[in-house]
C-alpha cells in the first residue's frame, strides 16, 4: 500500500500539491532491450558500471541474470554498454559461459580477430589481449567460444552471485536454498551468530580467501 501510494504521488504531484524535485541529467534512466538474458555482472562490466548498481537499477530482477527484456542504466552508462552489446550482438555473442581457466592463455588464442580479442579483454578486465592469464583465473566468454575449448584447458562454473543484498522476506535458510550453499557457511562467511538479517545487509555467498568451505548438508 505504501509502494502504490508513492506511485501516484510520483505520478500525479499537483493533484496532491507536492513539488517534485528536478531530476538531474545523471539520474534520468534509460531502457534498452536484450534480446538474450545477459548476466548482471557482465552487464556492469560492458557499462563500465558496478555490480551493485545495476541491480539497484533493475531491482525488479531478483535472480542473478537479466531475463531477455530490457536493462535500465543511467544515460551515460546506457551509451557504454549499447555500443559494446551491440558489438557482442553483432558477432551471436549473446549467450555466456563463465569458465576457470585450468592453465594460463592468452585471448588471441581463443579469437581470430584482434578486436574481438580485445573486446573479450575489455570485458574480462584484462591490460590487453596480449596479457597471460593466470591459471585458475576466471573469464566471461561466449558460450560457443567456451564449447570449444579442450577438457584440459578449462572448465565451466556457475554464475552464482558472489554477493546478496538482503530484501524484505529473506531468511538465511531460503538464501541457502536459493544459492546452494549451507546456513552454517553464510553465518562463518559473513561473521554473523544469528539467523537475523537486516534490510539492506550484503551477505558474501562464497568464502574469504583465507576460509575453508565447509561441506554442504542435505537441505531437505
Amino acid at each position: 500500500a505504501k509502494l502504490m501510494a508513492i506511485t501516484c504521488l510520483i505520478k500525479q504531484p499537483e493533484r496532491y500539491q507536492v513539488r517534485l524535485p528536478d531530476p538531474a541529467d545523471n539520474t534520468l534512466l534509460v531502457r534498452t532491450r536484450l534480446p538474450a538474458p545477459l548476466p548482471i555482472p557482465l552487464a556492469a562490466r560492458l557499462a563500465n558500471a558496478s555490480e551493485d548498481s545495476v541491480r539497484d537499477y533493475n531491482a525488479a530482477y531478483l535472480d542473478p541474470e537479466l531475463p531477455a527484456r530490457t536493462i535500465l542504466l543511467p544515460a551515460q552508462e546506457s551509451l557504454r554498454f549499447t555500443r559494446a552489446y551491440a558489438e557482442l550482438v553483432q558477432r551471436g555473442w549473446t549467450l555466456w559461459q563463465r569458465v576457470e581457466l585450468r592453465q594460463s592463455a592468452q585471448l588471441t588464442r581463443l579469437v581470430d580477430d584482434a578486436a574481438g580479442s580485445e573486446l573479450l579483454a575489455h570485458i574480462n578486465r584484462l591490460h590487453g589481449a596480449n596479457q597471460p592469464t593466470a591459471k585458475n583465473q576466471r573469464l566471461w566468454l561466449p558460450a560457443n567460444l567456451a564449447a570449444a575449448l579442450p577438457a584440459d584447458m578449462a572448465v565451466a562454473v556457475s554464475s552464482q552471485p558472489r554477493s546478496h543484498r538482503v530484501v524484505a522476506g529473506d531468511n538465511l535458510w531460503d538464501l541457502a536454498r536459493r544459492f546452494k550453499v549451507s546456513v552454517a557457511n553464510i553465518k562463518r562467511w559473513n561473521g554473523l551468530r544469528r539467523d537475523m538479517l537486516h534490510l539492506g545487509q550484503t551477505l558474501r555467498l562464497e568464502p574469504p580467501d583465507d576460509l575453508p568451505t565447509m561441506p554442504i548438508k542435505a537441505l531437505n
